[in-house]
Order: C-alpha cells, then sequence, then structure tokens
C-alpha cells in the first residue's frame, strides 16, 4: 500500500477516533436552562441554614456545639490520620465559625457571591466532621461533596442576586448554563444511591432483615409508632414480614432509583418514591439523619427537566392569576463550542474516583461491615447494626506491682501518682452486707461518694434500734473526728422521688418537671415490686436515664442530686431494699465538691481501722454513663477477694457517650485510643504500659463477640490502613440461641 493511502487511512482512524470524545465534550458543554442547578443551589443552602441552626438549638439543655465539638464536656478528638493538625476552637469562635457556617448557607438561597458561598460552606462543615473521625457521617461526607463540586459550577448565573448584579450578555442573559454540572451533579447522587444498594447485598440484609427488624424494634420507632397509633398496630409493625418487605424495597430502591430518575418515561414515579422514601426514613425510621431527607429529595430534582423550576412558576402562575414565567425554549438557549479537554478530563476523572473507592474494601480481608476496615467515604449507609457491651480498658504496668511476706501481688502505693483509692468491686443485686464492714464509703451514679453506717455489719447482741444506733455512730465520730455528724435513716427510691416532689410542689416547679417527677416515681414503683432479674434491670436501666436527665435541670438538678444521697446504698446500680435502715452520714469536713458536682470523701482525712488506702464500693459492671463518669481516668480495681489488684482506665471520664459508643465499634477508633492510653502513661510514669481492650460487641442478628482479642497489647500493635489488621478478631455468624429455636419453629 502506497505511504499516503497508508497516512489516509491513518487519519481516518484517527477521526473517527476523535468523533466520539469530540460529541461528548460538545454535550457536556450544551446550553441547558440554568433554573434546576439554581433551585438546586437554593434548596442545598437551604439545608445548610438548618443544620447551623440544630448546632446552635439546645438538645435539651445544652447544643451539640456544647455536646460534641467544644464544651466543657469534651476533653478529646479522635483525629484522621494525616489531619491531626486539625484541632476543635474553643469557646465562642467555634459557636461562631457554625454561624458562618449559616451564614454562607443563607448566601446561597439567594445567590450571592454563590461560588464563594460554596467554598465556604466546604471549608467549614467539612472541618466540623474532619475535627473527630468518630462524627464520620456519609451524609456529612455528600454535604462536602456537594459543596465542592458547586465551587467550580455557575450555580450563580440565574434566580440570584449575582445575575441581577452582573448583567451578562447573549447567552448567558439568557439565564443557559453548560450541561456539565447538570451532568456532574447527576453522575454523583446516581453513584450515591446505587452504593447503597450494594452495601445492602450481604447476608443480615437479605437472609435476617437486619438491620431493619432491630430498628422497628427500637424505642425509637416504637414511641412514634405508638403517638400516631395503638400500641398494638406499632408492635404488628415490628414483625420480622414487616421488616423484610422494607428491607427488599428499600435495596430495591437503592439500586434502581438513578435509572428511574434518568429514564423520562419513569422520572415521575421515581421522584414520587424518592419522596417516601425519605419521609419514611426521616418521620418514621431515623432520628440520627439530621436534615439528609430533605437534602435527598431536593438532590432528586437535579433528574428533572432543566427548566422545570420555570414550567412549576408558570403552572403555579396560571392557577393563582399570577403573571406567567417565560418557559426557555429550546432553539432560544443558543450554541457553543466544545468543552476543554481538561476540562472533560476532570469530569470524568471525579466520576472514576467516586466509582472506584467504595470497592477498596474488596482488597482488604474480612467483612467490612464487622472490620469496618475500607467502610468510608464508600456510601454504607443504614446497612448493619452493632450493639455492644460496657468497655474495659485494663492497663499493666509491672513496675507497680510488688509482693507481700505471703507472695501476694499488690500494688504499691508509693508508685501511684494518682488518687490513692482502691475501688471495689460489688454485685449490687447480690450482696450481702453481713459481710461488709460497718462503716463504708459507696459511690452513687449521679451523686458520687457517701458515707454508710451498715447495722448489718453489727455483732450478735447488738441492740439495732435507730436511737441505739445513732449513739453508736455519734460516739465513734467524736472518739474519731472530735465533732458529731449529720446522721439519716437512707431511703428507697419511691420514698426519695415522693419526697422530692413534694419538695418541688412547694418551691412551684414547671409542671412539665413535675410530670417528668411522676413518670420516674411510676417506674420506681413498679421496679419495687418486679421480681424477674431480667425485668428489674431493665427497669433500672430506664429509672436511672429518666433521673438522669432530671438532673440536668438547672434550677432543680442539683436538689436532686442531693436527694440521691439519702438512697439505700446501691439502689442505683440493683442492689435490693432490705428491712433494716442503713444511716447516711454527712460530715462537711470529710467531703469534697467537684468541679462536675459530683461528691468526693476526702481520703487525706479519711481515719479508717483497716490498712491501706481508702476503699470505695460499688458495683463495676452496674455503674452505667452517669456512674462512671465521677469517676477518675485511671483507678485501681479490687475485682474480688484474692485477686490481685488491676489497673483500669476509666474512658468514660474522657469521652462523651457519643465517642465511646461509636469507639467500641470501630477498631481503627479503639486503636488511635489504646495508643493515647498508652502515651499519657508515659508521660505520667515515664513507661509505656501494656493496654487489653476487652468488650463484646454483636453485629445484629449475630451472637455477640470479641471485635479486638483481648488477650493482644492493642497499644502494642501496628495499625494499616490499607490492608487488614490482625488483631481484629474474625467473624463468627452464630445466631443466639433464642433466635435459632425461631427459626426452628418458622422452618416447622
Amino acid at each position: 500500500m502506497p505511504h499516503a493511502a497508508m497516512r489516509a487511512t491513518d487519519s481516518r482512524r484517527g477521526r473517527a477516533l476523535i468523533r466520539p470524545r469530540l460529541h461528548v465534550r460538545t454535550l457536556l458543554a450544551t446550553p441547558i436552562d440554568g433554573a434546576s442547578l439554581a433551585a438546586l443551589r437554593a434548596g442545598f443552602g437551604l439545608v445548610i441554614m438548618l443544620e447551623s441552626l440544630s448546632l446552635h438549638l439546645p438538645r435539651p439543655t445544652k447544643n451539640l456545639i456544647e455536646l460534641r465539638l467544644a464544651g466543657p464536656g469534651v476533653h478529646w478528638h479522635f483525629p484522621y490520620q494525616g489531619f491531626e493538625w486539625i484541632r476543635a476552637w474553643h469557646e465562642p469562635w467555634m459557636s461562631l465559625h457554625c454561624l458562618l457556617l449559616g451564614i454562607a448557607g443563607a448566601c446561597l438561597v439567594v445567590g450571592l457571591m454563590s461560588r464563594t458561598a460554596a467554598l465556604v460552606v466546604f471549608l467549614t462543615w467539612t472541618y466540623l466532621w474532619l475535627i473527630d473521625a468518630s462524627n464520620y457521617n456519609n451524609h456529612y461526607y455528600l454535604i462536602s461533596l456537594l459543596a465542592l463540586l458547586m465551587c467550580f459550577m455557575p450555580v450563580g448565573r440565574v434566580a440570584s442576586l449575582d445575575a441581577l448584579w452582573r448583567r451578562r450578555p447573549t447567552v448567558e442573559a439568557a439565564g443557559t448554563i453548560p450541561f456539565w454540572p447538570v451532568f456532574l451533579l447527576r453522575g454523583q447522587m446516581a453513584l450515591v444511591y446505587f452504593y447503597a444498594g450494594v452495601a445492602k447485598l450481604n447476608a443480615e440484609w437479605l437472609w435476617h432483615a437486619q438491620p431493619m427488624l432491630f430498628v422497628l424494634r427500637g424505642p425509637d420507632v416504637q414511641g412514634r409508632l405508638s403517638r400516631l397509633v395503638s400500641s398494638e398496630f406499632a408492635a404488628d409493625v415490628a414483625s420480622p414480614r414487616v421488616a423484610f418487605v422494607l428491607s427488599y424495597a428499600g435495596l430495591a430502591f437503592d439500586l434502581s432509583i438513578a435509572f428511574l430518575l434518568l429514564a423520562r418515561r419513569t422520572r415521575l414515579a421515581g421522584v414520587v418514591l424518592a419522596v417516601l422514601f425519605h419521609a419514611l426514613n426521616h418521620f418514621v425510621l431515623f432520628r440520627d439523619i439530621d436534615w439528609f431527607p430533605l437534602l435527598g429529595v431536593l438532590t432528586t430534582t437535579i433528574f428533572l427537566a432543566p427548566d422545570w423550576p420555570r414550567r412549576a412558576a408558570s403552572s403555579l402562575g396560571g392557577m393563582l392569576r399570577w403573571p406567567r414565567a417565560p418557559v426557555a425554549q429550546s432553539s432560544s438557549l443558543g450554541t457553543t463550542a466544545p468543552l476543554g479537554r481538561w476540562a472533560t478530563s476532570l469530569i470524568f476523572l471525579w466520576l472514576a474516583i467516586q466509582a472506584v473507592l467504595p470497592w477498596r474494601h474488596v482488597w482488604i480481608a474480612g467483612d467490612v461491615n464487622w472490620t469496618a476496615e475500607g467502610e468510608r467515604l464508600s456510601w454504607r449507609m443504614k446497612s448493619t447494626a452493632k450493639a455492644a457491651t460496657e468497655l474495659r480498658i485494663r492497663l499493666v504496668d509491672p513496675h507497680l506491682i510488688t509482693r507481700d511476706a505471703q507472695g501476694r501481688a499488690q500494688l504499691d502505693w508509693s508508685q501511684w501518682r494518682d488518687r490513692p483509692v482502691a475501688y471495689r468491686h460489688v454485685r449490687a443485686p447480690d450482696v450481702d452486707w453481713r459481710l461488709m464492714h460497718e462503716w463504708l464509703v459507696v459511690v452513687e451514679p449521679l451523686h458520687g461518694e457517701r458515707i454508710v453506717f451498715n447495722p448489718w455489719a453489727l455483732p450478735p447482741g447488738h441492740e439495732i434500734s435507730e436511737a441505739a444506733v445513732r449513739e453508736r455512730i455519734a460516739r465513734h465520730w467524736q472518739r474519731t473526728y472530735g465533732r458529731r455528724p449529720r446522721v439519716e435513716l437512707t431511703h428507697t427510691t419511691a420514698e426519695m422521688l415522693e419526697g422530692f416532689d413534694a419538695e418541688l410542689a412547694k418551691r412551684g416547679a414547671p409542671m412539665t418537671y413535675r410530670q417528668q417527677v411522676g413518670q420516674a416515681r411510676q417506674l420506681a414503683a413498679t421496679l419495687q415490686q418486679a421480681t424477674d432479674r431480667r425485668e428489674r434491670r431493665r427497669l433500672l436501666g430506664l429509672l436511672n436515664q429518666n433521673l438522669a436527665i432530671l438532673s440536668l435541670d438547672e434550677r432543680f438538678g442539683g436538689l436532686l442530686r442531693s436527694a440521691l444521697a439519702t438512697l439505700h446504698p446501691l439502689s442505683t446500680q440493683g442492689a435490693a431494699v432490705t428491712p433494716l435502715r442503713f444511716f447516711q452520714v454527712t460530715d462537711r469536713e470529710l467531703l469534697r465538691m467537684n468541679s462536675d458536682g459530683s461528691v468526693s470523701v476526702r481520703e487525706d482525712r479519711w481515719i479508717s481501722a483497716a490498712r491501706g488506702p481508702l476503699r470505695i464500693h460499688l458495683d463495676l459492671e452496674r455503674m452505667g454513663e452517669s456512674g462512671w463518669r465521677i469517676l477518675p481516668r485511671a483507678l485501681v480495681c479490687e475485682i474480688s477477694a484474692g485477686q490481685p489488684p488491676e489497673i483500669w482506665w476509666n474512658a468514660q471520664a474522657e469521652l462523651i457517650e457519643f465517642q465511646l459508643a461509636v469507639m467500641k465499634t470501630r477498631p481503627i477508633l479503639c486503636h488511635q485510643y489504646a495508643s493515647r492510653v498508652a502515651a499519657l502513661w508515659q508521660t505520667k510514669y515515664g513507661r509505656r504500659p501494656q493496654v487489653f481492650f476487652t468488650c463484646l460487641v454483636a453485629l445484629v442478628p449475630y451472637k455477640a463477640q470479641f471485635l479486638i482479642d483481648p488477650k493482644v497489647d492493642l497499644a502494642a500493635q501496628p495499625l494499616s490502613l490499607l490492608s487488614h489488621n490482625d488483631w481484629i478478631a474474625p467473624l463468627e455468624r452464630t445466631l443466639p440461641t433464642h433466635h435459632r429455636d425461631t427459626e426452628i419453629r418458622k422452618r416447622k
């Protein structure tokens, strides 16, 4: 073949390859009506304003800024790897930061400096969830992506103050934009929905209808439904049949919604389904997704015809006899040159990255739903549920352990640099007061430490009348401390709440607060009559939650905490009421008021016949979150007689409840915290301890098991973000016994 013919053939082949690329670039640059992008910009700005407002509103006494970001109870944040340099503002700067976020959202609504406002939203919003890795949420990540994309889009060209102040000639004056912003936003949202469906293709979702069944049976959903329908109907909704229907409906929605919205014939049906889907999530199923359902509905509109806002305004104007808004015709949109090669490449590179990122967990061994490795940035939204027991962090420092004359291991208190107190574990429901000392220091959640005289410990033959015991207490105190204390009989929880309610009536407390106290009184009465141990523990948990909420009241919370000091010892931890009353001993010279409002016994002034440090009795298994928060970070625990003491690290004293709940189910966060604990210990003692995490985690519906190997020194283990970490225990898909029995009955 001659060289000229060969060159001509190559030229034709080259043009054939270039032609599709040129067609794509021309398509992306095609002018379309910018009304739909303007509507999305305004709706997105509205969501940002609502998010900013939600951060500032109290819940119920403190707002989210104080509770999670920069309040006095927030002591530490989980940093992202590579972003350790990001630190939270102190107040009032954090509140001003969130206010700036809301102002930027308002600018997007009206289209004032739209791209700059989008950049401010991206920076301020992304900063909020980069502060703490436990705050990560796929919805927050989506908002950051949308804000970043809007920084490069002509979002202020239509229906904005920018358009009014900057009159543009010819095509732009007609309110047009190139097609690529709509194309990119459609592609982004299609990937979000599709991968949310892919994440649900697992055994838990398909074969067990989990976590949907777990959600339907939860107190949040049942409480919402009970306010709308009968309790019987609400219980019927929590059936496996309904859970399976909702599970497969949600799966079908996520996998198909993008295709329904892209096809013109099914677009209206897709919009209706999207509205129903997000409304069900917001009003019934989930309360922790903030304003994402509204954002989901608003982003759905980008799939509609680009001029849908003009047509809607025109139709609405006709119904209300308003002047009709002009509808842009395709012939008036003009033409434009093809989009540049680099711009086209960047658009498809963005979509390619978004399409590849959710698959990275495939190259990491283990089940991502269990290990959470590769979980972020992958749109795994509400696809699993985990439940965890109490977390125990045990430290081993051989330099603090010595041997006594009998060879028994004991703590070297001369080397201990924290509060010289030993916390003795007592199983509250099974406590035998006859085996305890007559003088006890106990810890009660919400109140703190108190001194109690135990009449059950008196030797046989001693008079146990109230007058005789009071005289015995007075003589002992006068002989030991040279003064007389205040002595009061202890009360049951029901009696304490009755007296507290009477005091509230005298002080003119609001009726709403007294109604909450009434609910607590009903729980206390029911608890006192309950005999089943499991039911008693459930009621006790509900009662303690109510008391914790009541104690937050600014006017009467302190009064309640003082009243809690009159309870029978360990009654908030499950100890049964005894026929013989205890005696509450109060000596202000021995008590110290802490900054968190709790009370401590001054160990330096406590005089006891027993040798060693001050021993404080409590039930380590039933203290609850409110109880652990008043204990020190590092504490010496005496678990059982004859066993050496253990050093425990109290994460509840440093982490807020939300951080702790997330950390227990995220191995990487556990590793971060173990490294922090070891570093803090090294700073104080000059050496790194061994750090062991013990916590049972259940991937619903499977049996609870160790997520992290409890025999592994977690602080000494390497951390990999790109491969599997061997210190994460493998998942065993074992169903609980009651679940297996149910499955057998169903097969029969």
